[in-house]
């Protein structure tokens, strides 16, 4: 019933793999502009971000009272609002370091896979418990699948951006 979805979210991370495998080092570590991160910072942010979701996935949790998709479009809208600037909650902050493609590509695809051996199984109409301060906290498994695919379409755009913005200010590369 949901594997468009799944299958969008599959390909959205394999995207990812894709504009990291098409770089080099030195390009996806390089800061574009004062307070921006790097590409390879953004990928590093996408992999914190998605790494808790496939135990969320699987473990069981209460059934929702709603419609599973009730808050879909809403994440949608604000992931997708391109033009709306936001802070990522400290946990998942990417680390100030020197990034090689080798480790974003396997750690991509490792949570890849993991989230979708876990969507397997995952009775998506359950709301996971979290912490009061989680953003996600309340939405369904649903949801939190179209969060990742949404979160992650919105990075891979920044990773692109970036890429092109280095790029052009450093021909050599």
């Amino acid at each position: 019933m949901y594997n468009k979805t799944i299958n969008a979210l599959d390909k959205v991370m394999m995207d990812t793999i894709a504009l990291i495998k098409g770089s080099n080092e030195k390009l996806i570590n390089t800061i574009p502009f004062e307070g921006s991160w790097t590409a390879a910072q953004v990928a590093r942010h996408l992999i914190k971000a998605a790494t808790d979701m496939p135990a969320l996935f699987i473990k069981y949790a209460p059934e929702t009272d709603r419609q599973p998709d009730e808050n879909v479009a809403e994440i949608k809208s604000i992931l997708l609002d391109f033009d709306r600037k936001m802070v990522s909650p400290d946990g998942i902050v990417p680390e100030e370091k020197y990034y090689t493609i080798e480790e974003l590509i396997t750690d991509t695809d490792k949570i890849r896979q993991e989230n979708l051996e876990a969507l397997k199984t995952a009775q998506l109409n359950q709301v996971p418990t979290l912490q009061d301060w989680n953003p996600l906290n309340g939405y369904t498994k649903l949801e939190l699948l179209h969060f990742v695919l949404y979160h992650t379409q919105r990075h891979n755009r920044q990773i692109n951006k970036i890429i092109e913005k280095v790029h052009q200010g450093q021909p050599s590369l």
